[in-house]
C-alpha cells in the first residue's frame, strides 16, 4: 500500500473560497482516518502527493518532469480559463503523463481540461467542496432578485436588473457579509451570479443551499447545470428571461436538490472510490 499525501493542510477557514473549502473537505477527509491518506507534511519516498492548491503548481510540474505519480486538482487548473495553457508552469501539466488522476468541481472546467490535455489522460474525478457551517433554508420571500456581482465588467448589466425589478439587492464579491449574503438569498425568489470564470462558487452553493434558484452562465455558475438547482443561460443577455424562469422556482425544493448535490458524505466516497485504488495498486 502506498501513501496519498494531500499537501497544504488547512486547519482553519481561510477567508477565500477554495481555502475555505479544503479547510472543510480535509476535517471531512480526517475523520474518515484512511490509512493510506495522510493530510500536510513533507512527501516521503514513494508516497504520491496530491497538489490542489495553484500556489504548489511548480511542484506538481516538478512531478511531471521527474515521471513520478501524482494527483492534482481542483485548484490548480488554469489561471484564466479563457487563456487555458498560458499560465505559469501550465504546459508542462497539460503534459505530465505522470498524473494519476485529476480533480474538479465541475463539468464545464473538467471538459475544459480535458479538451486542452495533451500527454495528461488521467481520469477527471468531479466533487463538490462541502459546505460548513451550512446554510439554513428559505423563508417567505421578501425582496425579487439577489444580484451577485463577481465580475466587475457587467455594471450596466447590474443598473438594467435594478431598473427592471426595484426591489432587489447587491452584493460585491469581497465586500459583504457572509451571514448577510445567506440572509438575502433566504429571502429572495431569485439570483442573478454575476460571474464569468468560476470552477466551483462556494458562495453559488451557499445561496443553492439557502433555497434560492440562480441564473448563470456555465463558465461563472457551473452548478446551473443542475436543472434543479436554477437556470443556466448561454451568455448574459438572455438574463431576463432566466430571471423570470427561476422566479417559478420552488424554493423548498430547491434547497432539498442542493441538499443532495453538496452532500458531504457523496463528497468523500467519491474520494475513496477514486483515490484508494491507488493507493492500493501495486
Amino acid at each position: 500500500m502506498r501513501t496519498v499525501r494531500l499537501l497544504r493542510a488547512v486547519n482553519e477557514p481561510t477567508g477565500r473560497g477554495p481555502g475555505n473549502g479544503q479547510f472543510s473537505l480535509q476535517r471531512y477527509l480526517r475523520n474518515e482516518n484512511w490509512p493510506w491518506l495522510k493530510i500536510g507534511g513533507l512527501i516521503q519516498p514513494g508516497e504520491i502527493p496530491w497538489v490542489w492548491s495553484w500556489q504548489d503548481s511548480g511542484i506538481a510540474a516538478m512531478f511531471a518532469e521527474l515521471g513520478f505519480p501524482f494527483v492534482i486538482g481542483p485548484n490548480v487548473f488554469f489561471a484564466d480559463s479563457s487563456r487555458p495553457g498560458q499560465g505559469r508552469w501550465e504546459k508542462q501539466l497539460l503534459d505530465a503523463a505522470s498524473c494519476v488522476c485529476v480533480m474538479s468541481e465541475s463539468t464545464w472546467y473538467a471538459t475544459l481540461i480535458q479538451k486542452h490535455c495533451n500527454h495528461n489522460k488521467a481520469p477527471i474525478v468531479l466533487f463538490r467542496y462541502p459546505i460548513e457551517p451550512e446554510p439554513e433554508g428559505p423563508l417567505p420571500a421578501e425582496y425579487n432578485v439577489l444580484i451577485y456581482m463577481k465580475d466587475m465588467t457587467l455594471g450596466r448589466e447590474v443598473i438594467r436588473m435594478q431598473r427592471r425589478w426595484p426591489n432587489s439587492n447587491l452584493v460585491v464579491y469581497g465586500r459583504y457579509r457572509r451571514e448577510t449574503m445567506i440572509d438575502l438569498a433566504r429571502k429572495s425568489r431569485a439570483t442573478c451570479y454575476l460571474s464569468s470564470d468560476d470552477r466551483g462558487p462556494l458562495a453559488a452553493a451557499e445561496i443553492a443551499l439557502a433555497g434560492c434558484p440562480q441564473v448563470g452562465v456555465p463558465c461563472g455558475d457551473p452548478w446551473t447545470d443542475n436543472q434543479a438547482l436554477g437556470v443556466q443561460i448561454p451568455h448574459w443577455g438572455e438574463w431576463s428571461q432566466g430571471i423570470e424562469q427561476a422566479m417559478t422556482y420552488d424554493r423548498n425544493a430547491v434547497r432539498t436538490a442542493a441538499l443532495e448535490y453538496f452532500s458531504p458524505a457523496t463528497t468523500v466516497e467519491t474520494i475513496r472510490q477514486a483515490l484508494e485504488p491507488i493507493a492500493l495498486a501495486d
